[in-house]
């Protein structure tokens, strides 16, 4: 078994969007629904505030690609979760589940969420206390145009104009189970052009878009959160993959879309041939998708948020990630968000944004605790003393102790605050 300890969508626009920071959360909930606290996440059963979610990955992932960039894939799904792990500074962990992935159709026999698939539970035994499942918490596959599934009654399908999808099965409030699908019939990588300002990228077809976030139409741990995501582990694959971390592809080309059912298809000409929703062959002209871009943008689906941009024209609010005070919903529409609806180019780890939706929904068991050790002790008053001086904190931090002013900043009433409350 892995076990990983984390370190301390999309069109192209004519204009750059102004700097601005906010998230949207799972399935667009209107802001009196924020507030009665009617949102999508992971339950926190055991009342501790951290959330253990194992992963499972896929045997046959990506088939059409060569055995070298296949590896990469895996190596770029470990990455991503560490990155977002490293965004909630630990409060969620992952940790590789010890049988295979399960697709969660709605058909498919159960007892709980979590757990082997009824077959692989008979070949290890009939276990007591692994009733089988429906695979890890969170599944990845890849499948190809055509192939259709169904959970909470809702059909998700595979067609040749989305990069896939993020099939949710929820219970009540409850996020109990999730499967992320990359679409075989495009060209993926994990390499980024030695020089991230070429204008080479194509321009002019559309391009695919990012699936709805699942709505009907090792552990990894963290020190801190971190900015940008770091290499995999193994330099072999590092220096043979040139897998490179922090720069930007120039976007692609305008990708619009139109959703139902459960998947998108991006309207006039997508990859291979636009409306006949089976596998259309691949053009060596096609480009290529970054591997990690995609599951860092699906896995924060995953993990209860949505795209911002589409808020406005489905009644979802729009969020300040300092506050969770509600914001214009024109604040959303940045394509500079990992959520943001279409692929504008490489973004492989978690922004302000992302980590004040998390923070939002798993906020930090211990107000003051800005480490994250579980307790408040001098260190914590150490490094508020140090933000308040210097500025710079995330919104996690902002959160775990803007609790005298609730104004979005650490003011020195809190760094108060919390001296006291280290010396108590």
């Amino acid at each position: 078994m892995k076990t990983f300890v984390a370190s301390a969508c999309f069109a192209v626009l004519a204009m750059a969007a102004p700097l601005s920071y906010s998230f949207t959360l799972l399935d667009h909930p209107a802001f009196a629904q924020v507030l009665d606290g009617n949102v999508l996440s992971w339950p926190n059963d055991d009342g501790t505030g951290y959330r253990l979610l194992t992963y499972a990955i896929d045997d046959d992932l990506l088939p059409n690609e060569d055995e070298a960039t296949r590896q990469a894939a895996v190596q770029a799904i470990l990455q991503s979760l560490q990155s977002w792990s490293d965004a909630s500074a630990g409060i969620i962990t992952f940790e590789e589940a010890i049988f295979a992935p399960v697709e969660n159709h709605d058909s498919t026999p159960k007892v709980q969420f979590e757990g082997p698939s009824i077959e692989e539970w008979i070949a290890m035994g009939q276990p007591g206390d692994m009733p089988f499942g429906w695979g890890a918490n969170i599944d990845f596959f890849s499948e190809s145009p055509g192939f259709t599934m169904y959970s909470n009654n809702i059909e998700y399908r595979m067609r040749n104009g989305i990069l896939g999808f993020t099939a949710i099965h929820r219970n009540g409030n409850r996020i109990e189970s999730v499967d992320i699908y990359l679409n075989n019939n495009f060209d993926w990588t994990t390499v980024i052009p030695d020089d991230p300002g070429d204008d080479s990228d194509p321009v002019g077809p559309q391009f695919p878009v990012y699936s709805p976030g699942g709505r009907p139409i090792g552990t990894i741990g963290s020190s801190g959160p971190s900015t940008a995501a770091d290499a995999p582990s193994d330099p072999g694959m590092v220096d043979s993959l040139n897998y490179k971390v922090g720069s930007k592809k120039k976007s692609r080309g305008i990708a619009r879309f139109s959703c139902s059912g459960g998947f998108c298809i991006a309207e006039g000409h997508a990859h291979g041939e636009a409306g006949n929703g089976e596998g259309a062959a691949t053009s060596s002209e096609d480009p290529e998708y970054d591997v990690e871009t995609f599951i860092v943008h699906e896995l924060g689906h995953a993990l209860g948020l949505d795209h911002p941009d589409e808020a406005g024209s489905l009644g979802g609010a729009v969020m300040d990630p300092y506050t969770s005070a509600e914001l214009p919903q024109s604040a959303g529409d940045n394509d500079e968000f990992v959520m943001f609806s279409y692929y504008t180019g490489i973004k492989r780890a978690p922004s302000t944004d992302e980590e004040g939706g998390l923070a939002h929904l798993y906020p930090n068991p211990v107000p003051g605790d800005l480490n994250v050790d579980g307790q408040v002790t001098t260190e914590d008053a150490i490094i508020a003393i140090q933000l308040w001086l210097d500025g710079g904190a995330t919104p996690r931090q902002v959160r775990a102790i803007d609790i005298v002013t609730q104004n979005g900043q650490i003011d020195f009433d809190e760094v108060a605050w919390l001296m006291q409350e280290s010396l108590n």
